[in-house]
């Protein structure tokens, strides 16, 4: 198996996600050091969740209308704006629209590489692709923390940096000379239909993803109020997208060798017991502690998503 025909479209996904995971990490603790209230970061940080919807519903019709490599350009173009505008104007109306536009470009964005990766590689190595995309996607969100400490908090230096890798995302993926695959229409099936089909799986779908919401936008204001700043802010992020990296595989391994729901069960009540854990080890100082905690609780909530995805399909 060789990635060379895939690689400037995996550079290209690259260099999107690595501004992306700065600007997960910066947007937080900008609001936070500009003075904005909780309740108004909570609200702000959740429009990229509305984003995600409005990308979700809208992602295939744009594939199909204008192609792939129009729709990872135009919205590499559009998260550079909305950083941009946010470091300019850090009015939380302004952060929460340019959120909004944020989340539409990120899921459009994954959606552009996943179908073209899928329809373009072959039976025998799709697989392991799709793992190298992954690998990818989860390495620039890890490396795009640590960018945080190139410039002060206070500059929009960090703002301008974020729109210059979304800007530069673009080039790999317009000079290619693969074109995208054409997607073909097909019908889709109601929520109702899912849930009937499988309550555990939307059910378990929904709260993972409002969990992983609240852990990847919170998880800096929490530190940060506890003392972490600087490089060992960075870490402590670091270490929560790490967690989902290492605990892919021994989590698959678990659900192929025994029963899922079981399996899941396990992972929640575990879930549940490092959460609390969490203000305690904090409380104790104890750092090295509370990073394998951090790590333990985003990784398995990242690995729930997709067991409950599979979940779904076997049903279905």
């Amino acid at each position: 198996m060789t990635i060379k025909p895939f690689f400037l479209l995996l550079t290209s996904g690259f260099l999107l996600m690595l501004g992306y995971g700065l600007s997960n990490i910066l947007l937080p603790i900008r609001m936070q050091n500009d003075g904005v209230s909780l309740d108004n970061m909570g609200l702000v940080l959740s429009m990229l969740s509305v984003g995600f919807l409005f990308g979700a519903y809208y992602s295939r019709i744009l594939l199909q209308r204008v192609g792939h490599i129009r729709i990872f350009a135009m919205c590499g173009s559009l998260t550079s704006v909305a950083i941009l505008l946010s470091g300019l104007y850090p009015e939380p109306l302004i952060l929460a629209a340019m959120r909004v536009v944020t989340g539409f470009c990120i899921v459009c964005t994954n959606a552009t590489l996943d179908s073209w990766l899928s329809h373009s590689a072959t039976e025998k190595n799709r697989g392991r692709i799709l793992s190298i995309n992954q690998m990818m996607i989860m390495t620039a969100l890890f490396s795009g923390q640590f960018l945080l400490n190139v410039a002060p908090i206070e500059d929009i230096t960090l703002f301008v940096i974020c729109g210059i890798l979304f800007s530069l995302s673009i080039t790999p993926i317009v000079i290619s000379n693969q074109k995208g695959p054409k997607i073909e229409d097909s019908q889709s099936m109601s929520l109702l239909t899912v849930f009937k089909l499988s309550p555990l799986g939307v059910v378990s779908c929904f709260y993972c993803g409002v969990l992983y919401a609240a852990l990847i936008n919170m998880l800096p204001i929490f530190a940060s109020q506890n003392g972490i700043t600087d490089i060992d802010l960075s870490i402590f992020m670091g270490s929560a997208i790490f967690g989902a990296i290492i605990l892919q595989f021994p989590i698959a391994y678990l659900s192929d060798h025994f029963d899922r729901r079981k399996v899941m069960l396990v992972m929640v009540a575990s879930l549940i017991v490092l959460c609390l854990s969490v203000p305690l080890l904090m409380s104790e100082d104890m750092f090295k502690l509370n990073l394998v905690a951090i790590a333990l609780i985003t990784g398995l909530v990242a690995c729930l998503y997709p067991m409950s995805m599979s979940e779904t399909f076997i049903k279905y």
